[in-house]
Order: C-alpha cells, then sequence, then structure tokens
C-alpha cells in the first residue's frame, strides 16, 4: 500500500487515468457498486478463479475501495490537469516537473494522445453543432 501513497505512483496513476472512459471523479464507491454485482462476479470471474469459496461483491468493492479512495480526492493541480483534457489540453506539468522523463512520456503516450485529439474532435463537433452547423 505504501507505492499507492507515493507521488510517483500517484502522479503516474492521475496521468494515465485520462485514458478512462469517464474523469476520474466519476469513479466512485456508489458505481462500482452498480456494476459489479453478485451474478456479475458469479458468471463473469468465477469461473477464472481456483477459489473453492464463494465471492461476494461487497468483499471485492470493499477491498478495492480502500486502496483507490486513497487516490482520491484529487489535488487542484490533480483537477486541473484532467479538466485541461476535457478541455483538449495535455498539461503534464501540473502533474511533473518540466522538462522531467515523465512530463516527456505522458506527452508521447499513444493513448493520451488518441484521448487529447478525440476530445479537440468532440468539442469542435459540439461547438459547430451549437453554432447551427450540422
Amino acid at each position: 500500500m505504501e507505492i499507492v501513497r507515493s507521488h510517483p505512483f500517484r502522479s503516474r496513476f492521475i496521468a494515465l487515468s485520462v485514458i478512462l472512459d469517464h474523469p476520474l471523479p466519476t469513479y466512485t464507491k456508489d458505481r462500482l457498486k452498480s456494476i459489479l454485482s453478485d451474478r456479475a462476479l458469479y458468471e463473469n470471474l468465477a469461473p477464472m478463479l481456483a477459489a473453492s469459496e464463494p465471492l461476494r461483491s461487497a468483499d471485492l468493492i470493499d477491498g478495492a475501495w480502500a486502496v483507490v479512495e486513497q487516490l482520491l480526492p484529487l489535488d487542484p493541480n490533480e483537477e486541473e490537469y484532467i479538466a485541461g483534457i476535457q478541455r483538449g489540453e495535455l498539461l503534464p506539468q501540473l502533474l511533473f516537473p518540466d522538462g522531467s522523463e515523465d512530463a516527456k512520456t505522458i506527452s508521447e503516450h499513444p493513448a493520451i494522445q488518441w484521448k487529447i485529439l478525440n476530445v479537440r474532435k468532440h468539442l469542435r463537433k459540439k461547438n459547430h453543432k451549437g453554432a447551427g452547423y450540422f
């Protein structure tokens, strides 16, 4: 658990979280509960495990959330990094020192570049519709 609390891990986690389908702050324990039911667990995960004890979604959710909740809430610079992505801007300097290897890696990461490109396309399309364009 110590690694999860470390600044390097947290910064990289936040940086890479932008490739998720939704912004990181929308991933809550309640959302996890709504997705992972005992039935889904039994049908999708249990067949791949060699455990003889029945699995309970509540136990898995509580265990996972104990780790994930340490990464939330976000610091102001982390919030701005995620908000920047939602505007189509990549601002790695908010998480890493300017010119650092981590900042370079994040700036060149193919999945993050793809996300930025798609956000920009989405925003252009949204702005054109709002301006009366089809």
